[in-house]
């Protein structure tokens, strides 16, 4: 990549151009130059001035045509707060930093390497926290993820279930070991329970819905085809394995296979035995309406909502059900990890030999195979029984299964269980982050084109890749936070884009200071770099930390842990743009600054190499190189300018009233001579009509947008995470959890009202590993069940639960227990065995079970074998252990557990509908509750991902955008008029920033119909950083202009003169890397590709088509808006910019 002739000789002109240096005539160049002070080789050993110092040659006069005045509106003069001739000498910290960047540009490089590579080497080799994974090396691990990651631990949803959960542990552990025969004593035999958890599930429906609708799925043909699919796994060898078993260690049944009703004996099911023949077509017709279509009650699972009976379904699932727990666990919630482990093993695959889970006690599943042999899981086999194939990085899934059957509609197929699914996420997520790579490489070239130098590129590309290691090792040993998941490789993204828009500014300052009149030094031109680059950059990136730092109040955890380490990295970044950036830039500048491009010696733009013997070289150049030892001994260090190029470059000027033109890139000649002017616009009856018509359809769109970001609400359906063209993307789970006549039981949510427990005490809880310590439950002290009015009050409440008419949408048949249930009441069968149990202390009339009695009924239910009721209640038992909780002849809690009318997952509007008025139905019972019963609480037992919980957790996704917003916007304007020392500018700018936000919000509702989901919430907060850079950039130029510039238009002209060309740059690359987004499967990261253009487009657009426009219009002129202060602290922190 070679710059062409003409740059190339701008390069031996003595730079290319620098704000100070247009518009300048002859006489005004040289009364500056004649006042120059002296170079350092002028200078006497002992310090003293020698009596005539020796003058910089002057290679190229770039003066206007004689007696001609320069145009007022790029004046070399004073600026705001630094004069032009005060650069040769540098002041404060930033001037003394960059007296030791001109002096030991090496040895600082070296240091702040070693510094990145020692963190580097600490977080690749140093153990990991086992809290995170166990047994890995390396700090940078990604942590093993649990189910109570997004709870919102500490809010009384998360305390409520856990307090239910931990009471039923201890309380269940604490009847069996004291009161229970040993037989009842011990752990749940393997496999003898239904797996809530662990389901296969099989979705069946025409490829022509439409067309279909009035028809039968059940065929013969297309029955065929799902037995012989669920032959697949019933007859899979590790099948044995993971079935749930009966008394005899023999795999039962499938209750709720559709596949039982066609094929009623395990041998007609069997494809490898010569089972699942085509059977004729009355059979099957009949076995539908007869069987299937005729009592919904039973068969409600497997029939679409809108059937009828004796009519059809046109679509139907099946679901094949898996035992729990697994050998080596007491139940399923134990180390529930190793668990999902060995299913996925069954599921997905696994390669001999069997990896070591912890735990496990079962048979290896390899037993007998040699290693290396794959077996191939029950996901791998539905590959290739529909040619699912990996294409480069796109997943199987992105071909739908079908079967094609002569003469009838296609069978459409879907498959899912919760570890394909995981598998397939992780699939999909490695994929997605490999173009992380691809995102590095579109940010190089541009770096490369922006720079015209391979060097650069690489080396600034370098700095802003190693932000991330260095960030993490800050994250993770200072901050102490041990939290590392898929999501905080997100940052990448983010650093490739504010790291290019900051290594742009720190060059084009430098390229600017190069051909400055008044700068006579090099190390005037790094201290000139350094302050714009300090200033400008600071500003930028506080704004940006500052909204992930409003993030970091959210009380969801990783969103907290992906907040804190873009926050570091984004420091970090800032840091080595300030100390690193400038070291290389002195290397480039001595080394290969004048070879005319990229390719440095090996340019082909220009036919030889400017050396130290250049005639012609500036003379801090001249002994920059002759000091430098490195540079010495290169080969190209001693070639001569080939005859002619200086001439050449002398010919090369464009002078334009007075201005060479020529030191302009070709991106500040199109936006001094081309835009400009037009943002700038004419005046017509004493208005600027271009800049006026701007600043009304900008804002105008803004008001569009910000009342569609208004409309913006959490999902209306389950969140997906895959694309439409992905199996399990669109549709699908609304297709196969809603809309059916009836649930499997695992598909109610189980809800439970709750007496004696207050909460539980995070005493000791670590929110980064929240499966850790759960806490500590507190019961209420009054609480006493054996009293006459608690049993009343308990015995009340499942009553009403039971009749309960529930008039919210997610209740079916407006019951709020399942059709044809009722609550699991202990107390109610206890008070029947009292009644009618055949007891020496019966009484056939009690309405409450005496208290002096309550103790022998409570031994005598669970205890006595030869009471005729307890035979009657056997199935039952298990789960009463967990209703009461009695310790030391202490009644602690007592729980009512019921399965609800209500069908999981929902969306969130549905969800607070049903929980405002199950939690209505609550407080009612609460205010009528006695002394003891008053802590009464409901709450489900699902899953954090379902419930309530995910309900709150969406709730807490639209707080933390309104959070981060309210601290965001204040932070922003403040940081605004700091960077710019004037209140107007800063009002002006945080309006921009809103009109952005607003615009970005308002696009993903009107062009795409989003709603604030996940990745909508996160990058709601992460816009405000980026639509920050642009305008404190725009804004901070326009503040800056000298003090000879009076006009707003001289102001704006300048500032895009200046700046436009970097903030485009800037753009351009987290454009760039953004698109690349675009490739992911995962529709968080398609989402965030979505949400960053637009906020790139906007954050430009609005930059330059409404901020420079407000300034053009109503900008402030001399000091006006000026805070005299804020100008004299920025002086004394570094004599700059």
């Amino acid at each position: 990549m070679d710059l062409s002739m003409n740059s190339t000789l701008a390069f031996v002109a003595e730079g290319t151009h620098s704000p100070d240096a247009l518009d300048q005539d002859k006489s005004e160049d040289s009364q500056d130059q004649s006042s120059t002070a002296p170079p350092v080789s002028a200078m006497a050993q002992d310090g003293s001035q020698e009596s005539e110092p020796k003058k910089p040659p002057e290679p190229l006069e770039m003066e206007g045509p004689a007696g001609k005045e320069a145009p007022s509106s790029f004046h070399s003069g004073k600026g705001s707060e630094h004069s032009d001739q005060g650069w040769d000498d540098p002041k404060g910290p930033i001037g003394w930093f960059a007296g030791w960047i001109n002096n030991h540009y090496y040895i600082n490089m070296v240091i702040v390497y070693t510094c990145i590579l020692i963190a580097t080497a600490v977080v690749l080799v140093a153990p990991s926290d086992d809290r995170c994974i166990e047994g890995k090396t390396g700090q940078l691990q990604l942590c093993e993820e649990s189910s109570h990651d997004w709870e919102l631990n500490f809010r009384d949803f998360s305390k409520f279930k856990d307090s239910v959960d931990l009471s039923r542990t201890t309380g269940d552990a604490a009847f069996k070991s004291k009161y229970t025969p040993e037989a009842l004593n011990q752990e749940i035999p393997p496999r003898t329970q239904v797996s809530k958890s662990h389901q296969f599930y099989y979705l069946y429906f025409n490829d022509q819905p439409e067309d279909t609708k009035d028809s039968s799925i059940f065929t013969p043909k297309k029955v065929k085809v799902m037995c012989e699919l669920e032959s697949l796994i019933v007859h899979h060898p590790f099948y044995p394995y993971f079935c749930q078993i009966d008394d005899q260690g023999n795999c039962l049944d499938q209750e709720m296979s559709l596949v039982q009703y066609f094929y009623p004996t395990p041998s007609e099911r069997n494809v490898a035995t010569g089972g699942c023949a085509e059977l004729a077509a009355a059979d099957v017709e009949r076995i539908a309406k007869e069987d299937i279509l005729a009592d919904f009650d039973s068969t409600g699972f497997h029939v679409a909502y809108d059937a009828v009976v004796g009519g059809h379904t046109n679509t139907t699932r099946s679901m094949i059900r898996l035992g729990s727990p697994l050998p080596g666990y007491k139940d399923e919630n134990d180390k529930e990890l190793e668990q999902f482990k060995l299913v996925e093993l069954f599921l997905v695959g696994v390669t001999c030999p069997m990896p070591e889970i912890v735990g496990y006690t079962g048979e290896d599943l390899c037993a007998g195979r040699p290693s290396g042999e794959r077996v191939k899981g029950v996901e791998e086999l539905l590959f290739d029984r529909f040619d699912m194939k990996t294409i480069g990085l796109s997943t199987p899934y992105n071909k739908k299964p079908e079967v094609d059957l002569d003469g009838e509609p296609n069978l459409e197929i879907r498959f899912f269980s919760i570890a394909t699914q995981q598998n397939e996420f992780r699939r999909a997520v490695n994929g997605d982050l490999s173009f992380a790579i691809l995102s590095v490489m579109v940010v190089w070239c541009y770096i490369g084109f922006h720079t015209r130098s391979v060097f650069l590129a690489n080396m600034l590309m370098l700095q802003i890749v190693m932000a991330i290691p260095t960030g993490f090792f800050l994250y993770y040993n200072l901050f102490q936070i041990h939290y590392w998941s898929q999501m905080n490789i997100l940052v990448i993204y983010l650093a490739l884009g504010i790291g290019a828009d900051s290594a742009f500014v720190m060059n084009d300052s430098w390229i600017q200071s190069g051909s400055n009149p008044h700068i006579k030094t090099t190390q005037g031109r790094i201290y000139f770099s350094l302050s714009r680059t300090v200033i400008a950059c600071f500003n930028t990136t506080v704004t940006t930390v500052m909204s992930f730092i409003a993030t970091t109040v959210s009380p969801i955890m990783p969103i907290y842990a992906f907040a804190s380490f873009a926050s570091v990295v984004l420091v970090v970044n800032y840091v080595l743009i300030c100390t690193l950036l400038p070291s290389v830039v002195m290397i480039y500048h001595v080394h290969w600054s004048d070879t005319g491009g990229a390719c440095c010696y090996c340019s082909k733009a220009v036919p030889g190499r400017f050396g130290a013997k250049e005639p012609d070289a500036r003379t801090d150049m001249k002994e920059m190189r002759e000091r430098d030892r490195c540079y010495s001994c290169m080969p190209y260090a001693n070639q001569e300018v080939p005859p002619g190029i200086l001439e050449a470059a002398r010919n090369s000027r464009q002078m334009e009233d007075g201005q060479d033109i020529s030191r302009l890139t070709w991106i500040e000649r199109f936006f001094h001579n081309n835009f400009a002017p037009v943002i700038c616009g004419t005046e017509k009856r004493g208005v600027s009509v271009v800049p006026v018509v701007c600043i009304v359809l900008f804002l105008g769109y803004a008001v569009a947008m910000a009342s569609q970001a208004f409309q913006l609400k959490p999902p209306v359906s389950q969140e997906a995470w895959f694309p439409d063209r992905h199996m399990l993307g669109g549709d699908f789970f609304d297709r196969l959890m809603q809309n059916w006549k009836g649930a499997a039981d695992s598909e109610y949510m189980r809800l439970v009202f709750a007496f004696g427990i207050e909460t539980v005490d995070r005493s000791g809880f670590e929110w980064l590993f929240p499966d850790k310590k759960r806490g500590q439950v507190v019961y209420d002290q009054s609480f006493d069940l054996k009293k006459a009015e608690s049993q009343e009050f308990f015995l009340k409440v499942c009553n009403d639960i039971d009749s309960y008419k529930c008039a919210a949408s997610a209740c079916r048949d407006e019951t709020l227990t399942r059709k044809g249930e009722k609550s699991v009441c202990v107390l109610r069968d206890m008070l029947d065995m009292y009644k009618n149990g055949g007891l020496s202390y019966s009484d056939a009339n009690a309405s409450v079970i005496p208290e002096d009695k309550f103790d022998q009924l409570y031994e005598d239910f669970f205890t006595n074998p030869n009471l005729p009721d307890i035979a009657a209640m056997q199935d039952r038992r298990d789960q009463f252990l967990t209703m009461i909780g009695r310790y030391d002849n202490d009644y602690r809690w007592a729980l009512i557990d019921f399965k609800s009318s209500i069908i999981v997952p929902l969306f969130n509007e549905e969800a607070h509908d049903v929980y405002d008025e199950i939690q209505a139905l609550t407080n009612e019972l609460a205010l009528q509750a006695p002394e003891g019963m008053r802590t009464l609480f409901q709450t489900d037992t699902e899953l954090s991902h379902m419930g309530w919980t995910w309900m709150e957790i969406e709730d807490a996704l639209i707080d933390n955008l309104l959070r981060g917003f309210s601290i965001c916007f204040p932070v922003a304007f403040v940081v605004l008029l700091l960077a710019t020392g004037n209140v107007l500018i800063a009002l002006y700018a945080t309006s921009t920033l809103a009109f952005i936000v607003a615009g970005v919000l308002g696009a993903a509702k009107l062009y795409y119909g989003w709603h604030l989901g996940i990745a909508e919430s996160i990058a709601g907060v992460i816009v405000i950083g980026f639509s920050v850079d642009y305008t404190v950039h725009l804004g901070h130029m326009y503040r800056e202009a000298p003090h000879a510039m009076t006009t707003r238009e001289e102001r704006v002209k300048y500032s895009l003169t200046y700046m436009g060309g970097t903030v485009l740059g800037g753009g351009i690359t987290t454009l760039g890397a953004g698109v690349i987004l675009f490739l992911c499967t995962l529709t968080f990261f398609t989402k965030m590709a979505v949400l960053l253009v637009w906020t790139i487009l906007l954050s430009t657009l609005y930059s330059l088509f409404y901020f420079m426009p407000l300034c053009a219009v109503t900008g402030p002129e001399n000091d006006f808006g000026g805070i005299p202060s804020i100008a004299v602290l920025r002086t004394k922190f570094g004599g700059g910019l």
